[in-house]
């Protein structure tokens, strides 16, 4: 392996698979993620990726990389902590799916997903587009599609979400955050939707 793969439109999904052919996903990547940047370092490949949805992706060659970190140290340490927050993602997404239930699972990483992919804010709701299926869902927080679907539709009851195609209704944020135990802090560098609601409403 000779490059890291940059994600410029779509979402791609990092899974492994049992030997069943039970597939779990174990990381979504978006548009702004270079979903393989350890690869620099331990280019032979311990998972798998797949485009999730329609996709476009740069193939940046490893060489390119290092070559640029070692010219601007402070873009080393960029990369360095694009690392650290993947791995704070996956370790919050191991609790997600070993400690929590099936609602608050598929809420936890709803919330997660609305705040990476910059949801569109109408004061404390919010609207999401994120392009996977309920079936992707369902491999990303180890439950069946059926189990998936009955939880979508039991969060639509409550108020929490509305989801129709890839267009996610949130229509009461605070609610859904406290309904999924959801503590941005673990995305360090991702933009906090509770900041962007305290601006809006100041506004």
């Amino acid at each position: 392996m000779s490059h890291a793969c940059l994600i410029v439109a779509g979402v791609v999904g990092r899974f492994d698979q049992s030997s069943d052919g039970k597939r779990q996903i174990t990381a979504m990547h978006i548009p702004g993620d270079m979903c393989d940047l350890h690869s620099v370092v331990q280019p032979v490949p311990t998972s798998a990726l797949q485009a999730l949805s329609v996709a476009t992706i740069l193939r940046v060659p490893h060489a390119a990389i290092r070559a640029a970190a070692k010219r601007y140290p402070a873009l080393a340490e960029a990369f360095w902590r694009d690392c650290t927050v993947d791995a704070a993602i996956l370790s919050e997404w191991v609790v997600n799916v070993g400690r929590r239930d099936a609602k608050t699972r598929v809420a936890h990483l709803i919330c997660e997903m609305a705040v990476r992919l910059n949801a569109t804010a109408m004061g404390n709701a919010f609207v999401l587009n994120w392009a996977v299926t309920q079936n992707q869902l369902a491999e990303a927080t180890a439950l069946t599609s059926v189990h998936v679907n009955r939880t979508l539709q039991s969060l639509k009851a409550d108020g929490l979400v509305d989801w129709h195609r890839h267009v996610i209704r949130l229509p009461d944020w605070d609610a859904l955050v406290d309904r999924a135990e959801f503590d941005a802090a673990y995305l360090q560098s991702q933009p906090m939707l509770e900041q962007r609601i305290g601006s809006r409403l100041a506004n």
